[in-house]
């Protein structure tokens, strides 16, 4: 199975977070390094973005259909065609080396989100941690975090899987529903380094987890139980993250990043940083909006 470019897109230099929102039918991604989140209707094909003036690790969406990001300092509430912020959340304390890097909000409308050092490494002590973001503000599930990455729920609600990059797996939890409590944290898969690194991740409509591996051309798909089932293969070296989407959720839409190659690489792999698609034969589970918003501080500039 080998995933297609969607063309007359723009290229991300830092591609991550897809998000497909069933209500409105477009397809969300940040642009990291570029500062950006874009905004596609496949149906009209317009395209709009967010210029958000700082590093963004995603962006979802409210029950409003406003636009929750994860900046480099904090947690932000922003709007297509309007200027200004709104600051909902922020660590504390406040880590100047640290940013936001992936999130994604939990069936029951809480959003689940990590931060990561701005020059990881797996020599480096990890400063980065994942925090939970409800109607009682923000608290820390996990401390510790090299790189905080891609996160997913079962269809049953009652597993929640994380992953820190540069662990070299993906880890699972026991997931409380009821209380948006993540416990027991171990070990789901381990990636071999030759394989690329796990990055952002999205679960199917059977309990299939499929990771993007960074560095490894690919999206590999993994049963409920741990065991490769299938590989999508990616035309450029760094696929990032994978979100279903389209009309019946069975379209795997694959973000990508031209960062950190060289320039005899991207001669190569023209096609780094584009958005990747290919029609699954499983379907997703669709996306959730952020319900359980804590209260916002004043609109910034």
């Amino acid at each position: 199975m080998e995933a297609k470019v969607l063309k007359n897109l723009p290229k991300a230099e830092l591609g991550e977070g897809p998000l497909w929102d069933s209500a409105t039918r477009k397809l969300h991604w940040v642009d990291i390094v570029g500062f950006k989140v874009h905004r596609f209707d496949p149906k009209t094909k317009q395209h709009d973005q967010i210029e958000t003036g700082s590093h963004v690790g995603f962006a979802v969406l409210n029950t409003e259909g406003k636009v929750v990001v994860g900046l480099k300092d904090g947690i932000y509430q922003m709007e297509f065609g309007k200027p200004g912020k709104t600051l909902l959340a922020q660590p504390s304390p406040l880590n100047p080396e640290n940013r936001f890097n992936d999130g994604k909000v939990a069936p029951d409308g809480v959003l689940f989100a990590g931060t990561m050092n701005l020059n990881p490494g797996e020599d480096k002590k990890p400063t980065g941690s994942l925090y939970r973001l409800g109607s009682n503000g923000l608290t820390v599930v996990a401390n510790d975090i090299h790189i905080s990455n891609g996160l997913g729920w079962s269809p049953n609600q009652k597993t929640m899987y994380y992953t820190d990059t540069l662990r070299h797996e993906i880890s699972q939890f026991d997931y409380d529903a009821k209380t948006g409590t993540p416990s027991n944290r171990r070990t789901f898969v381990k990636i071999p380094t030759e394989e690329g690194y796990p990055d952002g991740l999205t679960v199917d409509s059977k309990g299939r987890v499929l990771t993007a591996l960074w560095g490894g051309w690919r999206v590999n798909v993994y049963t409920p139980d741990g065991k490769l089932d299938d590989v999508i293969k990616v035309d450029v070296p760094q696929p990032s993250s994978a979100a279903f989407g389209g009309p019946d959720l069975k379209t795997l839409f694959i973000t990508t990043a031209r960062v950190d190659l060289s320039r005899e690489q991207l001669e190569q792999q023209p096609l780094s940083g584009s958005l990747f698609a290919v029609e699954m034969p499983i379907p997703g589970q669709p996306s959730t909006r952020f319900s359980q918003m804590p209260k916002a501080a004043p609109a910034q500039g």
